[in-house]
């Protein structure tokens, strides 16, 4: 987000299609529908402007969040509601 996010901040991981619209090589996205998560910590941006995020999530949601992470696409909402 061009905000910005900060530590306690209440957030959606979200998956988005791939530069094709398709879900990645597998062809099935880990996540199919996004997964509230809490903004843990905000790196500082690398030098190609890449940030790294640290997300708390359901235990049971890590590994697919990870999972889809690692692809490149996903994208982090922000949850104003907080849920």
């Amino acid at each position: 987000p061009a905000s910005g996010l900060t530590p306690g901040q209440q957030v959606l991981v979200t998956p988005v299609p791939g530069a094709n619209g398709t879900a990645g090589s597998s062809g099935q996205a880990p996540l199919s529908s996004p997964v509230p998560a809490r903004v843990y910590q905000v790196g500082a941006p690398d030098q190609d402007g890449n940030v790294v995020v640290d997300l708390l999530v359901d235990s049971g949601e890590g590994p697919p969040v990870a999972a889809q992470a690692s692809t490149g696409q996903v994208a982090i909402v922000i949850n104003p509601g907080g849920g």
